[in-house]
Order: C-alpha cells, then structure tokens, then sequence
C-alpha cells in the first residue's frame, strides 16, 4: 500500500496538484490510509468508502492465505466467487449485468496481480492514530466484506464520522447517487 501511497504523491508532484481529497473504495481505502500516514502535507481529507484503517484480523489473514492457495489451482471459480461476495442476494438480482461484466474483466488479471493484491491486504499494517486529516467512513450496512463492528469500532476510537448505505460493499456501483450525497469534502 505504502508504494502505491508513493506512487499517487509523485503524480501529484509532477503534477503541480498540492493538496487533493482522497476518496477510496476497498483497497483503495487502504492506500488511502497509507497515504494520509505519509503524506499528510498533500490532503485535505480522506473518505474511506466500504473501508477500514486497522489491518486484517486473525480470521481475515487466514481467508486471505486459503484464498491464494486456491487461486493457484481454481483463479476463475475463485474470482467469480469472490465478485458474487461483494454483493448482498437482492443485489445479486438486481446489478446481474455489472456482475457478469465485473467478472469477465477479472478473467484479464493476472495470477500474480491477483495474488499480489491479496499479500497487499493481508499485510497491510495498521494506520489507526497514524492518520492526522480528517476522515469520514461511508459504509454499507449489510456489507459481508468489511464487518460492521469494525467500523464501528475504529469510528469510536478514532471519533471520526460515519455515514451508512443500506447496501453491501460495491457502494459506488449499486447507490452511486447515495454515495456522492454522503461525500462532505472537508477543507
């Protein structure tokens, strides 16, 4: 994530932008953290949209790992499993053509990528206390990814704001006009 993090501050330089707000989604929240850790000096503020500043637990690094085994021998059953979890039943109903396109586009990655990105997230370190802008979490309330009592618990320790979607954790893609009216940039 911190390379990643490196990566966007370079863009920025390079691109005479001094200071951005920072919105992202999943992993993307993740580099966000990491970003708002290194580089403060260049936000204003970081929204974290069905994401989280603290690691993986325990469980969460197992999944990962068992995730990556199974990649090896099964990466299309494994990757359209893992889309059909991002999603809640109804959803599953509902957005049936974002899904199948969300799925043949994974079909272009890479093992390595794919496997790369779950290390990422596994060993991600904490950013909890690291962060000095302000953050606000949009989450949605029957996300199967992101565990509710995580985020309520990182909101309680860091006092930072939340706003929840009814919605699972592809927010952007199944209640974009929510997600955009929950959005405060703060400057």
């Amino acid at each position: 994530m911190s390379d990643l993090a490196s990566e966007i501050s370079e863009f920025l330089i390079n691109n005479a932008i001094d200071k951005v707000h920072f919105i992202g989604h999943s992993m993307g929240g993740y580099v966000g953290a990491a970003f708002a850790k290194a580089y403060p000096q260049q936000l204003f503020s970081l929204t974290l949209l069905n994401s989280i500043m603290g690691p993986d637990s325990t469980a969460r690094k197992v999944m990962r790992d068992r995730a990556i085994q199974l990649i090896d021998r099964f990466q299309n059953a494994y990757v359209s499993m893992a889309i059909n979890n991002l999603f809640t039943p109804l959803e599953h109903e509902v957005y049936k053509d974002i899904i199948e396109s969300m799925r043949m586009v994974s079909r272009e990655m890479t093992l390595e990528t794919v496997m790369a990105a779950l290390r990422a997230m596994r060993d991600r370190p904490s950013q909890l206390g690291h962060v000095s802008v302000p953050v606000h979490y949009i989450y949605g309330n029957r996300d199967t990814v992101i565990d509710r009592s995580v985020i309520d618990a990182e909101l309680n320790k860091l006092g930072f704001k939340g706003s929840s979607i009814d919605g699972g954790h592809m927010l952007l893609l199944t209640h974009p006009d929510e997600v955009i009216s929950k959005i405060h940039l703060i400057d």
